[in-house]
């Protein structure tokens, strides 16, 4: 519901702009403002507790935290547990791997030689998750690290 609400509002929103009109009505100002605090309502909200780990068919997630790293859900290995080094995810081939940055402070960038990069993640404690997918479609054993801080580290293995 709130995806169609939004649609409509910066369709109606663009074609007022694209024709050159800029609102002006009391009325159309008011709606505007409560259309982008509708909008905006989840935008930046920090949240202290884990996203979901409930992975869905062909899923897996890490967490990286500043300082720790979370298997959260989709390895074989038992969800929930925190690692400093030394995780271990066994997956099967084809499972897209979620790589979800939570609350960091810091700059981290997972590397998963030859298999792939997240995007670097900046410093941005103010936004909950920011999350990269990787997908793991050769089987073997791969060793991931961050590269702002390699101790943060661990092992895929691709069935």
């Amino acid at each position: 519901m709130m995806n169609l609400i939004n649609l409509i509002f910066w369709g109606r929103l663009g074609i007022l702009l694209r024709m050159g009109q800029v609102p002006r009505s009391p009325w159309v100002k008011f709606q505007i403002a409560v259309m982008i605090g509708f909008f905006a309502q989840s935008c930046g909200q920090v949240s202290t507790s884990s996203p979901s780990t409930v992975c869905t068919a062909g899923t897996a997630q890490i967490q990286i935290y500043d300082g720790f790293l979370r298997r959260a859900c989709g390895c074989v290995e038992p969800s929930g547990q925190t690692y400093t080094s030394g995780l271990q995810c066994t997956v099967s081939a084809g499972t897209q791997m979620y790589f979800v940055f939570i609350s960091i402070s810091t700059t981290h960038q997972i590397a998963i030689p030859p298999l792939g990069t997240t995007q670097v993640r900046n410093a941005n404690p103010n936004s909950s998750l920011q999350t990269d997918v990787i997908p793991l479609n050769q089987t073997g054993t791969f060793t991931f690290q961050d590269v702002y801080y390699p101790s943060l580290s661990g092992t895929i293995i691709v069935n």
